[in-house]
């Protein structure tokens, strides 16, 4: 009865020895105690374990804050080159309603492309309408 007993624990020690080598199997001298010794070596590498994830963690949450800020500053630029662009669609229009009506008031029957070149002027000012139209349109959705 001894002698299996004998054999049980040297096969639990073994199994333990395969254990530790397959978790670490660089480790410099072989392994040699019980299941207690074998739990705090194991231990000790969760803890190491734990520190180098939650420093991955940390990093990984900074680079999320420097990502989401300029995400952020990001879209403010692109709400400010709308709000420009929106500016400089009316401004266009307001020209070229300007623009056609001083043509019209001192052009008019002084200008051989007169017709056609009021109508740029009116086409062109639509445009810029519905360039302006569109714009607001977009914003709103």
């Amino acid at each position: 009865m001894t002698k299996q007993r004998h054999c049980f624990f040297t096969d639990v020690g073994d199994a333990i020895e395969r254990l530790a080598d397959a978790l670490d199997p660089e480790r410099r001298p072989p392994f040699k105690g019980d299941i207690l010794d074998l739990l705090e070596w194991a231990e000790r590498d969760v803890l190491e374990l734990r520190q180098q994830l939650a420093a991955e963690i940390m990093r990984l949450e900074i680079a999320l804050r420097i990502k989401t800020e300029e995400h952020k500053c990001c879209s403010e630029d692109l709400m400010k080159l709308r709000e420009s662009e929106q500016s400089g669609w009316k401004e266009a229009a307001i020209a070229w309603e300007v623009c056609g009506s001083i043509h019209e008031a001192f052009a008019k029957k002084k200008d051989a492309l007169y017709s056609t070149r009021h109508s740029d002027f009116e086409r062109h000012a639509e445009d810029a309408r519905r360039m302006l139209s569109t714009e607001s349109k977009a914003k709103v959705e």
